[in-house]
């Protein structure tokens, strides 16, 4: 456990984060509007970079994909989906800050799990430095992300990111998505799909049944060993999913949900 509390100080020691409490909800409290026409001034854009598998994102050095599809992309915050970390007596390797470097976005690290010689993760990058942000710890290797970001000049979000790998990750992970689904929260991370049946149960037993929504993105094939799922408040509506090829099985999914009035 020290270890990986280690491994996000030298990670994240170039930002700027404190842990900040949640007193409220910055969102809209007004009632939806009678007609369905797609606000895009109040649409969030996440982009995901993945081949939905428990494989690394770069089984090599070769990142020049990568960085380019997140330049060809306008997006609020984009996740990059199993960029591990290794690490030896000598030395760590995290591809996702090289990454980060190439496409001048700034990278948060979020564990998922530990093996013999690499902490399991995504990357998380933005366009600035966070002022504030918080992980919090589901199971040992496991946590999810928090942070408070603009998605326009007047709107801002409360984005979550989580990878739910195993049975034992869902109960604390919907309990603290109880404490925390505010009008403006947003969470989008990746799940097993031998899991998923188990998590859409626990939110419709933990969770009240108009409170929130849940998308689950598959990829064109539908036989990935994971998919993308989008959870948030009920004023949260999916409007769009772009999927496009970057490099061989790896995509981009480019996910635009909107904030409802």
């Amino acid at each position: 456990m020290k270890d990986l509390i280690k491994l996000i100080g030298i990670l994240l020691s170039s930002l700027l984060f404190a842990c900040s409490s949640d007193n409220g909800d910055d969102g809209n409290n007004g009632g939806g509007g009678k007609d369905d026409i797609w606000d895009k001034s109040r649409t969030a854009k996440v982009l995901i970079i993945s081949d939905l598998s428990a494989e690394s994102l770069f089984p090599n050095s070769n990142y020049t994909p990568v960085v380019n599809a997140i330049k060809a992309k306008e997006q609020n915050a984009i996740l990059l989906n199993n960029t591990n970390v290794s690490f030896s007596e000598t030395e760590m390797i995290n591809p996702a800050v090289k990454v980060a470097h190439q496409s001048l976005y700034m990278p948060y690290f979020v564990p998922y799990g530990r093996a013999d010689n690499e902490y399991l993760g995504n990357t998380i990058l933005f366009g600035q430095a966070l002022d504030e942000m918080e992980q919090t710890i589901l199971t040992t290797d496991c946590w999810m992300f928090q942070a408070e970001i603009a998605f326009t000049s007047s709107l801002k979000m409360r984005f979550l990111s989580a990878s739910i790998n195993s049975d034992d990750q869902i109960t604390p992970a919907v309990s603290f998505l109880k404490n925390n689904l505010f009008v403006s929260t947003l969470v989008v991370g990746t799940v097993k799909r031998s899991v998923l049946s188990k998590l859409e149960s626990s939110l419709s037993t933990t969770l009240t049944k108009d409170s929130y929504m849940l998308d689950i993105i598959d990829n064109t094939g539908k036989s990935s060993e994971y998919c993308i799922y989008v959870l948030g408040s009920s004023k949260w509506k999916l409007r769009d999913v772009t999927e496009s090829v970057v490099s061989g099985d790896i995509k981009s999914f480019l996910i635009q949900i909107e904030l409802l009035k």
